[in-house]
């Protein structure tokens, strides 16, 4: 009796777990809702409760704030031609920008638009950076200038393609060092060269790096702008670069500044190895 009895515990058993794990595959097939970024809980590799990871494209967890544009700025470098620059700032501690485009416009003395220039930049976490256009033509009399983005909602940031960048600050680093500026070079091909080596301190071999070089009066007004490009810099090479002024500059040169800044959000920017692109 006993006997019998301990098999029909045994099976009653089985077919409860049989039945318990019927029931949570049809539950788990059929009835339970997917993770999913509008599920009101933080699953997948979520960053906080839908937003973040997977679900960045719908919403990024960090309070963005929109790009800030401290100045704008232009300069006659002789009758009819014009250098322009914008300095813009990043506040934000992770996202950046890989791409972000813009706009220049030059005003009569009537504030009629006479002449435009457009151009696309990028953004790191952070950054503060010059975007210098060069050569703008009119013939008419220059009185102001403005800058405005193209393709960034300044109103509703988080609309914007911004990525994320984990660990900026780690073994990052593009620097200038041996900055120079002269008057007259010996070989007489300009009036001015401002001269210095950037600094690959990443552990990523660079396809560009772009040096941006805004000169100043005493009166702290901005005198001369020039921009110059490396291509191809190697983890921790150094690289001359030379920038050119071939028209005078209208007034004295007390202090400069010379930027440089490359793509870290573009897989592009990183030199292939071995068949393959660095990721980043």
């Amino acid at each position: 009796m006993e006997t019998h009895l301990k098999k029909q515990l045994i099976i009653t058993f089985i077919v409860f777990l049989i039945l318990v794990l019927l029931s949570f595959l049809i539950y788990s097939f059929w009835f339970k809702v997917k993770p999913s970024c509008f599920d009101g809980i933080q699953n997948q590799d979520e960053e906080g409760i839908d937003c973040g990871g997977i679900c960045s494209s719908i919403k990024i967890c960090e309070p963005l704030k929109s790009i800030e544009v401290n100045f704008v700025d232009y300069v006659k470098v002789k009758d009819g031609i014009y250098d322009v620059v914008a300095r813009i700032k990043n506040p934000n501690q992770n996202h950046g920008l890989e791409e972000l485009g813009y706009e220049f416009n030059l005003y009569g003395q009537n504030q009629e638009v006479l002449a435009s220039r457009f151009g696309k930049t990028f953004i790191m976490p952070r950054e503060e950076k010059y975007i210098i256009e060069a050569n703008i033509t009119t013939e008419d009399t220059v009185s102001g200038t403005d800058f405005n983005f193209t393709d960034f909602n300044l109103n509703n940031p988080d609309q914007n393609n911004w990525q994320k960048l984990h660990d900026y600050n780690t073994g990052f680093g593009v620097d200038i060092v041996d900055t120079k500026f002269g008057k007259n070079p010996t070989d007489g091909t300009s009036y001015f060269r401002a001269s210095g080596l950037i600094q690959n301190n990443t552990l990523f071999d660079l396809d560009k790096v772009v040096v941006s070089i805004v000169l100043f009066d005493r009166n702290h007004t901005i005198i001369g702008l020039n921009k110059t490009e490396a291509n191809t810099i190697k983890s921790g090479e150094k690289r001359f670069f030379v920038a050119d002024w071939f028209d005078p500059i209208d007034g004295d040169m007390v202090y400069w500044e010379m930027r440089a800044e490359t793509n870290f959000l573009s897989d592009e920017n990183f030199i292939k190895q071995y068949g393959e692109t660095q990721k980043f």
